[in-house]
């Protein structure tokens, strides 16, 4: 994951210093968040969200989000503890639950949730 400065509780932090143990999705949309949320909730999988720009703590100190990481407003990227950018949508989707589901299979996180959404 690219450093950008983000500001925190009224301190200045690296971006790096989000990552942590568990996944981490990066959005610019709150869609994402509720998504990541609802996942989070139903799988018990430990799965963190900030949507910069949102109604979240983070603010973008360098205004660099979220080009720094490749996507488009709408888009998030989903970066592994070790902070590596482990897939991005470079743009929204009708349907970020979905998507996020579809992404973590495919990284053999079996969620078997595709029956518990539709």
């Amino acid at each position: 994951m690219p450093h950008f400065a983000v500001g925190r509780a009224g301190q200045r932090i690296s971006s790096l210093h989000l990552c942590d143990r568990d996944l981490l999705l990066l959005c610019a949309d709150e869609a994402w968040c509720q998504a990541a949320d609802a996942i989070s909730q139903r799988l018990g999988m430990p799965l963190t969200c900030h949507a910069l720009g949102a109604n979240d703590d983070l603010i973008d100190l360098d205004h660099r989000w979220p080009s720094a990481l490749g996507f488009e407003r709408g888009g998030a990227a989903l970066v592994r503890p070790d902070g590596f950018v482990a897939w991005r949508s470079t743009h929204g989707v009708p349907d970020p639950v979905e998507m996020l589901i579809e992404t973590l299979d495919g990284f053999g996180f079996h969620t078997q949730a595709h029956e518990h959404h539709r």
